[in-house]
């Protein structure tokens, strides 16, 4: 195989013979996903390790889901009725110690 001849302003290393080598190609392919859930190529590979295990995974996403939103709403009336009982108490209170006098 005869090396390329070196590119106009490139100069060549040099191998331990002496024999000039130009440069080398490289492709770098980087993938990236972000997400709670793993990306659609590793849910077909856990699909393909252990059939069944890619819907398991996005079921468990969605009742998850469900359940943390059903919490959120639980603390959100909670939260509502604190609220109005700290509006309310302390003048009823006042109230009783006003007229308790």
């Amino acid at each position: 195989m005869t090396p390329e001849p070196p590119s106009e302003g490139h100069v060549p290393e040099l191998r331990d013979g002496g024999e000039a080598r130009g440069p080398k190609n490289y492709e770098e392919i980087v993938e990236f996903w972000a997400g709670p859930m793993p990306d659609p190529e590793t849910l077909r590979e856990f699909n393909r390790a252990v059939p069944g295990a890619g819907d398991l995974i996005v079921q468990e996403f969605r009742e998850q889901g469900q359940h943390r939103r059903a919490i959120e709403q639980r603390e959100s009336k909670a939260y509502a009725f604190g609220t109005r009982v700290t509006a309310v108490v302390p003048p009823l209170i006042d109230l009783v110690l006003i007229l308790g006098d």
